[in-house]
């Protein structure tokens, strides 16, 4: 998580040295985040704001401005603070979030406003967002197909869903029926079971 939160702010400002306008103005680089550093999303917001201790303070003699905001999870935190980092700090670029549901608000602020996103969970990636989006974490298709793939290969024929009620839930609910489906894999009930609220919850398989 470390490594990859830095790798992130890395190449955050590595595009954004190319001349933006914000950087020509203060002739530095600013990057506006905002991550999940309370809420039940903040184990993974705590981390990736303890590892912004250690990113470079320059690149190429140029400071690197920092503006790191919580969204405590919520989309409508997420958008004001992406708001802000446009309209108050002219950030050059921004990064966030922490879970998909503000991670997706993020992105649409970003792309409004035409200004490059990373964002730190899988998120969709739209037409609309692809000009100006990126997502850190490899997509839940990637992730999702070798699942697939090692059930089908061990005989599984039925599978249970447990996940959240939200975004990042419809990532790997529709993922499954794209995919697994096809693969010869069902799933033990018409809908999935989306009243999870723990990090441990995830697909459960059982032998059909």
């Amino acid at each position: 998580m470390k490594k990859a939160f830095l790798s992130a702010a890395a190449v955050a400002a590595a595009i954004a040295m190319p001349g933006s306008p914000a950087m020509a103005q203060t002739n530095e680089i600013t990057i506006g985040i905002t991550i999940t550093t309370t809420g039940p999303g903040a184990a993974l917001g705590i981390p990736e704001r303890n590892a912004l201790e250690f990113v470079v303070k320059e690149i190429a003699g140029v400071p690197l401005k920092v503006i790191v905001l919580d969204d405590g999870g919520d989309p409508t935190n997420a958008t004001t603070n992406a708001r802000r980092f446009v309209t108050e700090s002219k950030a050059d670029i921004i990064m966030g979030s922490s879970i998909t549901p503000p991670t997706i608000a993020v992105s649409n602020v970003a792309n409004e406003a035409g200004i490059p996103h990373i964002g730190l969970s899988p998120f969709p990636i739209t037409p609309e967002r692809a000009k100006w989006s990126v997502s850190m974490p490899q997509p839940i298709p990637i992730m999702g197909k070798v699942l697939y793939q090692h059930m089908k290969a061990h005989n599984v024929k039925t599978v249970g869903y447990i996940g959240y009620s939200d975004s990042y839930g419809d990532l790997w609910f529709n993922d499954f029926k794209f995919q697994g489906v096809p693969m010869g894999l069902t799933l033990a009930l018409p809908a999935p079971l989306r009243d999870c609220r723990r990090p441990s919850c995830a697909i459960a398989a059982t032998r059909g």
